[in-house]
C-alpha cells in the first residue's frame, strides 16, 4: 500500500510547489471582452396519400437563439454584460384532426452587473430581466383548444461599497502554458514575472476581436508565439513547442476566476408577473394571474480566494430586511387572494473548484439559508383579513458539478444537487415539515468522425 501512496503525495507536493505566483496580488485593467452567437434551425416535411381516402400532413418548425456579452475592468469601471433571446415554432397541418400551432419566446433576459469605482469605493447598479411568452393552439376537439402563458421577471438594485474582485483568468491560463511547456521540457523554468507579463498578453490579445474566426486564430497564434519567443523561450521553436501552443490555445476553457473581497450595502426591488389563460372547447375562458412584489435593504460579502493554482475558495454572505406582497386571481372561481408580510433572511453560501488543468473542473458548494416571516396576512375578496402567524424556513442545498475534456471527441459534464427544507408555522396547529429534494444530470458527447 504504501507504493501507491507515495507517488500520490509526491504528486500532490508537485502540484503545490509548481506554481509560485501570487494571484492574489494580479492587477491588470482590460477594456474589451465581446462575443455574439447565433444560430437558427428551419426544417419541413410532409407526406400525402392520394388515392381515396385522400390524406395530408405537414410539418413545419423553426427556432432562433442569439446572445451577446460584454466584459469591461478598467480603473474606474467593472461592467458584466449579457442578453439574448430564445424563439422556436412549429406549424402541424393535416386535413383530418390534430391541427396544431405554437410560438414560443422561451427565453429573453438581460442581465448588467455595473461598478463604478473611486479609489477602492464604488457605486454598484445592477438589473436582471427575463421572460417567456408562449402560445399553443389544437383541433377543436381537444377539452383546451388554445392556452397561452407569459412569465417576466425583474430585479434592479443601487447601492455603496469597497473592495473588488480582480478578474485572473488570464494570468491562471498563462500559468498552466507554461507549467505544461516545463513538463514537456520545451523551457527550463519559467517566473512570476513572466506569468504576469504574459497573462497581460492574453488579455490583450483576446481583446482584438476579427469576423473571420480562421485569421483571428492565426493572428493569435502568431502574437503568442512572437510574445513567447521573445520573452520565455531563448531556443529555437520546434514541432513540440508548436502543437503544445496550439493544443493549450485551442482547447483550453478559460474558466471565470476572480480574486479579492467586496463589501456591498444594496436597495432593491424584485418584482414577479406570471400569466396563464386557457380557451376551453365550450367557449369558457379561464384566466390566472400571479404578481409578487419585494422591497428589500441588502448587505452582501462577496469573497473569491485562488488557494492555489489549482484550487479556488469561493464564500458570499448575504442579509436581507423585505417587505413583500403578492396577489393570485382566478377568473373563474371568481376570487382573490393577497398576501402581505415582512422578512428576515439569511444566505451562507461556501464553494471549492478543483481545475488541475484547462479541461477539467470540479466546483462543490454548500448554501445554507434561514427566512424568518412574521407579520404575515392573507385577504380574500370578501373576506376578512386572516393573520397567518409567523413562518420560519431553513434550507441546506450541496452541489457539485464536473466537467471532463477526455479528447477534442469527448466530453463528459455532470451535476447533483440535493435541497434539505425545514419549515415551521406557527399558527393555531403549529406544524412542522420537512421536505427533501435531489437532482442529478450528466451528458456525454462524442464525435465519431
Amino acid at each position: 500500500m504504501k507504493y501507491k501512496i507515495l507517488p500520490i503525495l509526491i504528486s500532490c507536493a508537485t502540484l503545490v510547489n509548481a506554481q509560485n505566483y501570487d494571484f492574489k496580488n494580479y492587477r491588470y485593467r482590460v477594456n474589451g471582452y465581446k462575443s455574439l452567437n447565433l444560430n437558427s434551425n428551419f426544417s419541413e416535411n410532409s407526406n400525402a396519400k392520394i388515392n381515396a381516402p385522400v390524406y395530408s400532413n405537414s410539418n413545419l418548425a423553426g427556432l432562433f437563439n442569439g446572445n451577446y456579452s460584454r466584459f469591461i475592468n478598467t480603473e474606474k469601471h467593472m461592467k458584466n454584460l449579457s442578453y439574448g433571446l430564445d424563439m422556436s415554432g412549429s406549424l402541424k397541418n393535416s386535413n383530418y384532426q390534430n391541427n396544431a400551432r405554437s410560438f414560443n419566446l422561451s427565453n429573453v433576459h438581460f442581465n448588467l452587473d455595473d461598478y463604478f469605482y473611486k479609489g477602492n469605493s464604488f457605486l454598484v447598479n445592477r438589473c436582471y430581466l427575463s421572460g417567456s411568452f408562449n402560445v399553443n393552439e389544437v383541433d377543436p376537439t381537444q377539452p383546451i383548444q388554445k392556452q397561452r402563458d407569459y412569465n417576466l421577471k425583474g430585479q434592479y438594485e443601487i447601492g455603496i461599497g469597497k473592495g473588488r474582485l480582480e478578474y485572473i483568468s488570464d494570468p491562471v491560463l498563462a500559468n498552466f502554458i507554461l507549467k505544461d511547456m516545463k513538463k514537456k521540457e520545451i523551457i527550463d523554468s519559467y517566473s512570476p514575472n513572466q506569468v504576469e507579463s504574459f497573462g497581460n498578453k492574453i488579455s490583450q490579445i483576446l481583446s482584438i476581436r476579427m469576423i473571420d474566426y480562421r485569421f483571428r486564430m492565426i493572428d493569435q497564434i502568431s502574437m503568442l508565439d512572437s510574445f513567447l519567443s521573445k520573452e520565455v523561450i531563448n531556443q529555437k521553436s520546434n514541432a513540440i513547442y508548436f502543437t503544445s501552443l496550439y493544443d493549450n490555445w485551442l482547447y483550453a476553457n478559460r474558466f471565470q476566476r476572480f480574486s479579492g473581497q467586496r463589501n456591498e450595502f444594496l436597495i432593491g426591488n424584485n418584482v414577479w408577473d406570471n400569466n396563464s389563460r386557457q380557451k376551453f372547447k365550450s367557449d369558457s375562458i379561464q384566466n390566472r394571474n400571479y404578481f409578487y412584489n419585494t422591497f428589500y435593504l441588502a448587505y452582501q460579502y462577496s469573497s473569491e480566494n485562488p488557494v492555489r493554482l489549482a484550487f479556488q475558495r469561493s464564500r458570499i454572505f448575504r442579509a436581507e430586511i423585505r417587505k413583500e406582497n403578492s396577489a393570485t386571481d382566478y377568473s373563474l372561481v371568481y376570487s382573490s387572494y393577497k398576501n402581505k408580510s415582512y422578512q428576515i433572511n439569511l444566505a451562507f453560501t461556501e464553494g471549492i473548484g478543483w481545475y488541475p488543468n484547462t479541461r477539467t473542473y470540479l466546483s462543490t458548494s454548500v448554501k445554507t439559508q434561514v427566512n424568518y416571516q412574521f407579520k404575515h396576512s392573507l385577504t380574500r375578496t370578501g373576506w376578512l383579513d386572516y393573520n397567518l402567524g409567523d413562518i420560519l424556513t431553513a434550507s441546506l442545498s450541496p452541489n457539485a458539478n464536473l466537467y471532463y475534456f477526455f479528447s477534442p471527441r469527448f466530453k463528459l459534464n455532470a451535476s447533483a444537487s440535493l435541497d434539505l427544507n425545514y419549515f415551521k408555522f406557527w399558527n393555531q396547529s403549529s406544524n412542522t415539515y420537512f421536505n427533501l429534494g435531489t437532482s442529478f444530470n450528466a451528458g456525454i458527447s462524442y464525435v465519431f468522425f
